[in-house]
């Protein structure tokens, strides 16, 4: 039995077909398709985080009631009757959902759920997800510069606070429950470091850490201070491993993502030298891997 994603190429192939015979509707149909395989091979992360504005635009309740519905789906009028919501308004976003790819009408009339539905069911998306969608508002009155600080950037015009990201959570227990939530989501189906295909994180691991009278601490956010701190823990033998994300840092804490270059700079201006970059298939991550130069 084919799968769906090998369906969905036939379908294509026929519908290419049919453009070349120029038959009517064949430009249609093929651009309808053009999104389905982009559909049934997203991650939900990767996915909401190129459609975080529109996330936010509709009812929970009516993806939460479609998930629960499961496989036999529900209609617009029982979304509807839930939050107390027009059935003639509910039925239009449901139409514009499905267009999207983010729900599938299993008849007429009737929703059901897939992946990223059920993904955005779930409270994971709320603590980056409201700052996505106030960042452009936040950078046209600055000409579209970047935040020139800690305290001044799009989570703070957000949040409506003048805190850092990590204090303004750790001082707000929700905001910290959904920012785990979200780093949980963010994960979802995605290598990880850790994987043996990725990097032979069992083959270095140091069996134990001499920490001394507590000589090293990492007390400062200067990331060379931070790794000249990690140089005087290592010997020759040791090594440390980098990770960020781009998109997240600036909308959560004002910053950036290093580039290659940029990393190989940092760490040798901290007396380390990177050994290999390691990634994984098509991956948007890769663990740097440095040690004492």
């Amino acid at each position: 039995m084919a799968s769906p994603t090998e369906d969905l190429l036939a379908q294509l192939h026929t519908a290419g077909a049919a453009l070349g015979d120029k038959r009517p509707g064949a430009r249609e149909k093929l651009l309808s398709l053009g999104y389905a395989p982009t559909a049934s091979l997203e991650l939900p992360s990767e996915a909401i985080f190129r459609i975080f504005p529109f996330a936010h635009c509709y009812p929970a309740e009516v993806v939460e009631s479609i998930k629960e519905s499961g496989a036999h789906g529900i209609s617009a009028q029982e979304l509807a009757s839930k939050p107390g919501a027009d059935a003639v308004l509910i039925a239009r976003i449901l139409k514009h959902l499905t267009t999207m790819n983010i729900i599938r009408e299993s008849g007429v009339g009737i929703y059901v759920g897939t992946l990223l539905s059920d993904a955005l069911a779930e409270m994971k998306y709320d603590v980056a997800g409201l700052v996505f969608q106030i960042l452009p508002a936040y950078l046209k009155p600055t000409d579209f510069a970047l935040p020139a600080g800690l305290t001044d950037g799009p989570f703070q015009a957000a949040h409506k606070t003048e805190l850092p990201f990590f204090p303004r959570i750790d001082h707000n227990p929700p905001c910290m429950q959904l920012f785990n939530s979200y780093m949980t989501a963010y994960r979802a189906g995605k290598p990880s470091w850790v994987d043996l295909r990725f990097y032979l994180v069992t083959e270095r691991l140091a069996d134990a850490f001499d920490a001394g009278a507590n000589s090293v601490v990492l007390i400062v956010d200067d990331c060379v201070k931070i790794l000249e701190q990690l140089k005087a823990a290592m010997t020759k033998q040791r090594r440390v491993a980098c990770h960020d994300d781009d998109n997240v840092m600036l909308v959560l804490e004002g910053m950036r993502e290093r580039t290659e270059d940029d990393w190989k700079r940092i760490l040798e201006t901290a007396g380390l030298a990177v050994v290999k970059i390691y990634s994984v298939e098509m991956g948007t991550e890769s663990l740097i891997e440095a040690e004492l130069a």
